[in-house]
């Protein structure tokens, strides 16, 4: 259901050998929420991590930025959608989740 330019070889590097690339046609009529529609009532502080060559993802990081202020921490990193799900991307995406928990969480 993918159907950017590169989604399907940026997928097909994080899926084993084998893999089906299939998916069940029922699928395509669940209805699929906006998260922007949460973003109002949202109290707690939200940590985004932006590819910023995302071409899946709207970037809407951006208004929810000017939605929730001081609440939300942006982080922008040069990368398309799939490159941090493995090597030093990953890394960095995950060293400022633990940052940001650690900042934000009860100690």
């Amino acid at each position: 259901m993918l159907n950017a330019p590169g989604a399907y070889e940026g997928y097909s590097r994080l899926v084993p050998p084998g893999f089906k690339n299939e998916i069940c046609a029922r699928s395509i009529l669940l209805a699929h929420l906006n998260p922007m529609g949460f973003v109002p009532a949202t109290r707690v502080p939200v940590l985004l991590q932006v590819a910023e060559k995302d071409n899946l993802v709207a970037n809407v990081h951006v208004r929810v930025k000017r939605i929730l202020g001081k609440r939300v921490v942006v982080k922008i990193d040069p990368v398309g959608h799939f490159d941090v799900y493995t090597g030093p991307n990953f890394e960095r995406a995950v060293r400022d989740q633990i940052d940001f928990f650690q900042a934000h969480l009860p100690k």
